[in-house]
């Protein structure tokens, strides 16, 4: 087989067999490139400005691909390798020493009570950090409950091993599953120490760590303004790539290519659809985002637009309990009568318990005078009858 350049080839390059001319094969067959018509400039410009965190609008405009296609396809292209990092490399994988776990809300969010809590995608995301090398682990999960964290707990962490977490509920029988179980209660402090009564040893407990990794990851979602639900498995598994190769990114990614493409055969991608099993994912028979959406039971802002709407109607029963008339109608003449009525008989319990306390025991019934004071100053005097 001899290199023969054509330009009618994609790349403008081809290998043409010596024997048999008509056994042709391109340079770009089973490799990452396959199938695209761009030039391998374009593509390796595009690659390095993804890899350096740049948007995908910046990586449109160094690379002189179109935005709104070529560039997306690429990016969700270059996803499915992350995608099969993760199932070959964090699926199975055992974190030791001292893990950090947590849960997060990804999705919408309604600030200063503006805007319907109820609208937009929201979806759970449990994580794991290892102190000693930083490595995170993050699944999707569709509720928060015991039943479905602990597995994946169990799964990912070796028995025996120093769990910190905050106060949620579903942790408290993580002693009973063979862990050394610390809890910090945000709602007091965000540092707790413990001390062992009887080695005098000291732990102090926080989970800076998983916290500040939920601050990277969704910087990342802030950075796309919104993406496709099912583009969302591929962009997390990209967030757990990025936080384990943080030296070399270049030299990272492009080994973790030629896992993939051998370039002995077609692709070697194994992971399933959906990638995590915790979730159910994307569903077959919806396409668009805007038919379905993924939320907690109860989120913060859902209990306080809940315990709103329950102080509303407690209010409006309570007005018509006690046969108050409700504004923004006209009322008839024996309303208004009635209305007047009652404030006039208010006002009079008001001046009575007002009055009734400072007058003293022994001084009988009085009456109130207008003493001589200075003009603009009146003052009051009891006189007794």
């Amino acid at each position: 087989m001899f290199l023969k350049v054509l330009a009618r080839a994609p790349g403008g390059a081809i290998f043409r067999c010596n024997r048999n001319r008509d056994h042709t094969r391109a340079s770009r067959t089973y490799s990452f490139f396959d199938r695209s018509n761009l030039m391998m400039q374009d593509i390796m410009v595009f690659l390095k400005s993804y890899l350096e965190k740049c948007s995908l609008a910046q990586c449109a405009k160094f690379s002189g691909m179109a935005y709104g296609s070529t560039a997306v396809n690429w990016a969700s292209f270059t996803r499915e390798l992350f995608k099969e990092y993760f199932y070959t490399n964090l699926r199975l994988r055992k974190l030791q020493g001292v893990i950090e776990i947590d849960e997060s809300l990804f999705g919408r969010r309604v600030k200063f009570h503006r805007g319907n809590p109820n609208r937009g995608l929201k979806i759970w995301i449990f994580g794991m950090v290892e102190r000693e090398t930083n490595a995170l682990i993050m699944y999707p999960v569709s509720d928060r409950t015991e039943d479905t964290l602990i597995p994946v707990i169990e799964r990912h962490v070796e028995k025996g091993s120093t769990i910190y977490s905050d106060g949620w509920s579903a942790y408290c029988k993580l002693n009973d599953h063979g862990y050394n179980h610390f809890t910090v209660l945000h709602k007091y402090s965000f540092k707790k120490t413990y001390v062992n009564t009887n080695t005098k040893e000291v732990v102090e407990v926080h989970t800076n760590r998983i916290e500040g990794a939920w601050k990277h990851a969704k910087d990342h979602f802030r950075r796309l303004v919104g993406t496709k639900l099912s583009q969302f498995e591929g962009h997390l598994a990209e967030i757990m790539w990025r936080s384990a190769e943080r030296g070399n990114v270049y030299e990272a990614f492009f080994n973790l290519l030629r896992s993939v493409y051998a370039l002995d055969g077609p692709a070697r991608y194994t992971y399933p659809s959906p990638l995590f099993n915790t979730w159910e994912g994307v569903p077959e028979s919806q396409s668009k985002i805007d038919d379905w959406e993924i939320r907690p039971e109860n989120t913060d802002a859902e209990s306080e637009a809940e315990s709103q709407n329950e102080t509303s109607s407690e209010l409006s029963t309570l007005q018509e309990d006690s046969g108050t008339i409700l504004p923004n109608r006209v009322l008839s003449s024996a309303e208004l009568q009635e209305r007047q009525m009652r404030e006039q008989s208010s006002l009079d319990r008001l001046f009575d318990v007002m009055f009734e306390g400072s007058a003293s025991e022994d001084e009988g019934d009085c009456t109130l005078t207008e003493s001589t004071a200075p003009a603009g100053n009146l003052v009051y005097q009891k006189k007794n009858i």
